[in-house]
């Protein structure tokens, strides 16, 4: 039988974007776009999808119809060879500062203990990995060597990374 996973859920504001960030047995991130009806103009959401990006409107499950909730594209999974099972602990970003114009850069928090780890990416960006990658991620010892979840449609979606992983010794302060 499966076991239950925590999860907790997130929303980080980057670059003026929204990112949902689940944090499960592995990391997916997606970007949502919030609207009230009635409000603005639907081109102006729907232009800044890819051919490739697909949009998914959901359902308001509670409260008024005015208010629009949109997944901008299917979840990414960021998988790192650090940390623990790719987990992270923060999305945040650093302001390009020779091109003040461009947008900042994006890194995940991805280790603290024993040593602080950051890694940049890309969360509008994948690369699709094979399934049997995916398993050798997440299979834990002791546990059974077959796997068939939803969920790891997701977790072939790897998020594209950049550079090399930043290490310190120095933790950084609890933000809770």
């Amino acid at each position: 039988s499966l076991s239950v996973t925590f999860m907790d859920y997130r929303l980080f504001v980057i670059n003026g974007e929204i990112y949902l960030h689940i944090n499960a047995d592995t990391v997916i991130m997606t970007r949502l776009i919030l609207k009230a009806k009635g409000f603005g103009n639907d081109d102006e959401m729907h232009d800044k999808f890819t051919a490739e990006d697909q949009a998914f409107k959901l359902n308001n499950l509670f409260g008024g119809d005015q208010l629009e909730v949109t997944l901008a594209h299917q979840f990414n999974t960021l998988w790192t060879d650090e940390g623990v099972h790719g987990k992270n602990f923060a999305i945040f970003s650093v302001p390009n500062t020779s091109h003040p114009d461009n947008p900042a850069s994006i890194y995940a928090e991805i280790h603290i203990t024993p040593n602080h780890q950051v890694q940049q990416i890309v969360p509008e960006r994948f690369e699709h990995i094979s399934l049997q990658r995916v398993f050798e991620r997440v299979w834990k010892k002791g546990t059974r060597k077959s796997r068939n979840l939803n969920l790891d449609i997701a977790n072939r979606r790897s998020m594209i990374t950049v550079g090399n992983v930043t290490k310190s010794d120095i933790a950084p302060l609890a933000s809770f």
